[in-house]
């Protein structure tokens, strides 16, 4: 086949990310795979948006499909994944005040009035950027992976997270789970929170390509996106994880704030992926156990129970999932934002941050030998774990952690900041407070109506309860293939509602447009479906009913 000279970049098309085969010479070194992209840029005639040296070797376009079969045919090219838009997983409002966080003080990683010293292990944080002139923060630069953006956060979401993690102990603002401890910002959300899959693979890439040395042991992404799950070699997101993990770094990842499993269909990535440690979050108002606080309530969050999961946490319940999942809290936590100021933030967003600051602390607090100095990142997450079963009498349980369990849900230990596993300045600790389960009850529920036949754009459930709760709803619909159209299963949801006692409130499930049309086209040619819309309802003892209904829905 002839090569052109110079081959004209195709308009539209849609984003990909290409990972050449680690056996072929495409893939030799960074450099043979930069000429190989530029050498395929100009045959096929499309624009390299991001190349990828280190954690993968490949790029990321736009490309037509045509371009798409051409490349999948290429001997040297091992995968071609569709890129996908993502999303900080939590928002954050500015609020004045400075105090020690309550999420640092319930993992016990400040008590007694003493807190940890600086880690030697940096963190990355793939997120919107961080404030680099934070006073409170011993922030640097890493890379942007944002077409025209600098490191710098532009949204505030990075900074809190980054704050959260290790804001410094020097007297004034907040106090973070390791302060002190060098973060490293690494630009893979724009200034809304969004991203693509292309845009962190490139984060992660640098990460792994910079580890060593910068002497970065982990990374946070407070992050995530709808996925599949996957083997490390069939999506070039997970692959990347996998071998940048293979070269010593930690993985935390927010669960997700869904309020669902995060490996039901379509799952959470990164956090179904399992190198990487998943966080879920529960609400606490006063930095101590026993559930003893107020309802918690904040900004845009209220009455969330004491030493509860935080209602719209995601949670695990397959054992694969299990086997990588660990609690933090996440419900109106304070942290760092830019120019110096405070805010506060609410979900697993929030959680995962405590997380990655235990993991720095575990791998080198002091700089010296610590429980997970030399450990793989795989090790590093069964020590975690461990050490939060172990030490659960000391930092205090919740209500619905492995001892105290709400139904098949799994949020994992609460992650402790203590010894064994993470090094502290010896100290008193806050003695644990005895705790009382309320009995298990089903949810008085007064009435659930649901029409038996929907539109596809009009799915609705009304419910009331007799007492205050919450209440979301979900539907499944599959449709097989027809003459005119292929088969297609997807997943409908409703944002979770308040219910006052006797009110009732109707549950809207939808899913964005772009989502919808391809079933919309099924429906048409194959006629009415039946889905079944499950209805989750908690009141607010933390008691759980699920209803299931059937329903007919037209196009």
């Amino acid at each position: 086949m002839a090569v052109p000279a110079q081959a004209r970049p195709a308009a539209g098309g849609r984003g990909y990310v290409v990972v050449y085969s680690p056996d072929r010479s495409a893939a030799g070194t960074a450099a043979a795979s930069s000429a190989t992209t530029s050498r395929l840029s100009a045959r096929y005639g499309f624009r390299v948006r991001l190349r990828y040296r280190s954690a993968v070797r490949g790029f990321a376009a736009r490309l037509t499909p045509g371009q798409v079969r051409a490349l999948r045919r290429d001997p040297r090219v091992a995968l071609v994944s569709r890129d996908r838009p993502l999303h900080a997983s939590g928002r954050v409002a500015v609020a004045p005040g400075e105090e020690v966080p309550t999420g640092v003080s319930r993992i016990g990683a400040v008590s007694a009035g003493l807190a940890h010293n600086a880690s030697s292990a940096g963190i990355a944080i793939l997120d919107t950027g961080i404030d680099l002139d934070d006073p409170e923060l011993d922030a640097r630069a890493g890379t942007s992976c944002v077409p025209g953006s600098e490191p710098n956060d532009d949204n505030g979401h990075g900074t809190f997270v980054a704050g959260v993690a290790a804001a410094r102990n020097d007297g004034s603002g907040v106090v973070g789970v390791a302060p002190g401890t060098p973060v490293w910002s690494v630009k893979t959300l724009d200034s809304n929170g969004d991203g693509k899959i292309s845009w962190v693979i490139c984060g992660i890439d640098w990460v792994t390509a910079n580890a060593h040395a910068l002497g970065i042991r982990v990374a946070n992404m407070s992050l995530g996106t709808e996925g599949n799950r996957s083997a490390c070699g069939a999506d070039a997101f997970h692959l990347a994880i996998c071998n940048s993990t293979a070269a010593g770094i930690t993985y935390v990842a927010a669960a997700g704030n869904d309020g669902r499993d995060f490996g039901d269909a379509p799952e959470e990535i990164p956090a179904i992926y399992p190198e990487v440690l998943a966080v879920t979050a529960i609400a606490d108002g006063d930095g101590r156990p026993g559930g003893l606080s107020t309802p918690v309530s904040c900004s845009r969050v209220t009455g969330e129970n004491d030493d509860f999961p935080y209602s719209s946490s995601a949670w695990a319940t397959r054992p694969e999932d299990v086997a990588h999942t660990i609690a933090a809290p996440g419900v109106c936590i304070l942290s760092a934002a830019p120019h110096g100021l405070t805010q506060v933030g609410t979900g697993t967003s929030a959680a995962a941050p405590h997380v990655a600051g235990v993991v720095s602390l575990c791998a080198g607090e002091l700089g010296g030998p610590t429980a997970c100095s030399g450990m793989s990142p795989r090790d590093v997450v069964e020590q975690l774990r461990t050490d939060a079963e172990l030490r659960a009498p000391a930092v205090g349980g919740f209500f619905g952690d492995p001892t105290n369990p709400i139904g098949s849900r799994y949020f994992g230990y609460l992650v402790s900041g203590l010894d064994p596993g993470v090094r502290r300045l010896s100290g008193p600790l806050a003695p644990a407070v005895p705790q009382s389960r309320p009995p298990d009850r089903k949810v008085s529920l007064r009435r659930l109506s649901v029409v038996k036949t929907q539109s596809l754009r009009k799915l609705r459930v009304a419910v009331t309860l007799n007492e205050s709760g919450r209440a979301s709803a979900s539907a499944v619909l599959r449709v097989p293939a027809t003459k005119t159209a292929g088969a297609v299963a997807f997943q409908l949801r409703s944002p979770r509602v308040r219910l006052a006692a006797g009110r009732t409130a109707t549950l809207r499930l939808r899913r964005p447009a772009r989502r919808v049309r391809g079933a919309r086209r099924a429906l048409a040619a194959s006629g009415p479906r039946t889905a079944q819309i499950e209805v989750r309802l908690s009141d607010n003892a933390g008691n759980v009913r699920v209803v299931k209904r059937k329903v007919h829905v037209r196009p």
